[in-house]
C-alpha cells in the first residue's frame, strides 16, 4: 500500500509538472505574467520580454510586407548571479530558436513567421531559461510588437 501510494504521489507531481503552462502543453495561451521564477529557490527568474520586427537577426522597423521576422529580447536574472545564466530557448507558432545569456541579462530569439511582422500585433511565445546549475522556468506570454 505504502509504495502505491509513493507511485501515484510521484506521478501526480510529475503531472503538475508538466501542465505548469499556462494553457497547458506547448506555446501555452500567453497568459502568464512576467518576472516569472520556476518552483525552485535555484531556479532563475525571466524578468520581461519584448518583441520587435527583424531584418535577418537585426532590429528594424517594422511594416514592410517582406519582413517575416521576429526578434524576442529575454531578460532575466538568477539567485547567484547574471553569471550563473546560461541559455534561453522560444517557440513562436512552431517555430523555434535557442540563445545564450554570455555576459549580459539578456538573451535574443529570432523567429521567421509566415505572415509580414507589424508593429503594434500581438504574439504569443513560449519561453524557456536554464542556468548553469540545473534551473529552469518556463513561461508562455502574450508580447505586443514595438518599434
Amino acid at each position: 500500500m505504502t509504495k502505491l501510494l509513493v507511485v501515484t504521489v510521484g506521478l501526480g507531481l510529475a503531472l503538475a509538472a508538466c501542465a505548469s503552462d499556462e494553457g497547458g502543453g506547448g506555446v501555452g495561451n500567453g497568459g502568464d505574467t512576467l518576472p516569472k521564477r520556476g518552483e525552485m529557490a535555484t531556479d532563475p527568474t525571466i524578468v520581461s520580454a519584448t518583441a520587435r520586427c527583424s531584418c535577418g537577426g537585426e532590429v528594424c522597423s517594422g511594416g514592410d510586407p517582406q519582413n517575416g521576422y521576429v526578434s524576442v529580447r529575454v531578460d532575466g536574472t538568477d539567485p547567484k548571479g547574471q553569471g550563473n545564466l546560461a541559455t534561453c530557448a522560444g517557440t513562436l507558432a512552431a517555430v523555434s530558436d535557442q540563445g545564450t545569456y554570455g555576459e549580459g541579462n539578456a538573451c535574443s530569439l529570432y523567429f521567421k513567421v509566415a505572415t509580414p511582422c507589424a508593429v503594434g500585433s500581438s504574439v504569443t511565445v513560449g519561453l524557456t531559461v536554464a542556468n548553469d546549475s540545473g534551473g529552469v522556468t518556463t513561461a508562455s506570454v502574450k508580447l505586443a510588437i514595438s518599434q
